[in-house]
């Protein structure tokens, strides 16, 4: 299943999958979470108080426990809760690349399988990580496992 696939149980008839987190198409039969964001054909604008609210994305949130929670949102509101979410895992899950040191590009990261050295996606490339047939600077093994049974 691609990340951009609607869900097929999804009813929101005005939502265009952008991005969502099923691996398989009925995971969340099996009770695995996930998440989906789209954008709404139509947005929807709301005043409230003095604020007023104009919603171009649903941020959907499917959990065994509570089913589906599904919130109208901003682009604004998505960089607010990427902001929250960015630093709640620097805090609770820390990950610093090997080689810049940043922890804020630590959402896409590269594992050495032999020392565990993290690498940040813009770094990735160049200390050799995910690179075929290369090695990791650091340890100087191969990044290239044989996964072939040996006879």
């Amino acid at each position: 299943m691609k990340a951009t696939d609607k869900p097929s149980f999804c009813t929101e008839a005005n939502c265009e999958c952008i991005w969502h987190t099923l691996f398989e198409p009925d995971d969340w039969k099996d009770g695995y979470s996930f998440e989906c964001i789209g954008r709404m054909k139509e947005p929807v604008e709301f005043k409230y108080k003095k604020a007023v609210h104009v919603n171009t994305h649903y941020h959907c949130i499917w959990t065994p426990l509570k089913g589906w929670v599904k919130f109208d949102v901003t682009i604004e509101d998505i960089w607010y809760s990427a902001r929250v979410i960015t630093n709640f895992l620097k805090s609770e899950d820390p990950k610093e690349c090997a080689k810049c040191g940043i922890h804020t590009r630590m959402i896409r990261f590269t594992r050495c399988p032999h020392c565990s050295k993290l690498a940040c996606e813009i770094c990735a490339p160049s200390v050799s990580i995910r690179i075929k047939d290369q090695t990791c600077i650091y340890c100087g093994k191969s990044l290239v496992i044989d996964t072939r049974k040996k006879a």
